[in-house]
């Protein structure tokens, strides 16, 4: 973080978000188990939220934000990846936006996030100097 500041430049760290592993994961020799496919994935989540607090970074907690099940539509059946990327095996096409409404919501939290990062004090006091 220490390189990222000297450069002039605010770090901002991220969780990510996901869904319980599922089976078809299970299936592809990427976890041996579900529970344990679900305890990387929060000890990844930990560690993230763990470096954010000991370097005084900003944290964006995609995690947190889309935990509830009404975000459910916006991942792809990997419960990984958002929208139907992975599921598709179409990874690096561009799809229409109407066709990507976890990415669409993505934008407007990291939004959200960005404007209340820029007009806090800690910002403000960097535009001064």
């Amino acid at each position: 973080m220490a390189e990222i500041r000297a450069a002039g430049a605010v770090p901002v760290l991220i969780t990510a978000a996901c869904r319980p592993m599922t089976d078809a994961e299970v299936g592809k020799e990427r976890i041996r188990s579900k529970q344990q496919g679900d305890s990387v994935h929060q000890q990844y989540i930990n560690i993230t939220c763990e470096v954010a607090r000991k370097t005084d970074t900003p944290l964006f907690d995609l995690a947190a934000i889309f935990k509830g099940p009404e975000c459910d539509r916006y991942f792809a059946a990997d419960g990984i990846h958002f929208d139907q990327y992975a599921s598709e095996g179409i990874l690096g096409k561009m799809l229409p936006p109407e066709n990507q409404p976890g990415l669409r919501q993505i934008a407007a939290e990291l939004y959200k996030f960005l404007e209340q990062l820029v007009s806090g004090p800690e910002w403000q006091k960097r535009k001064k100097s």
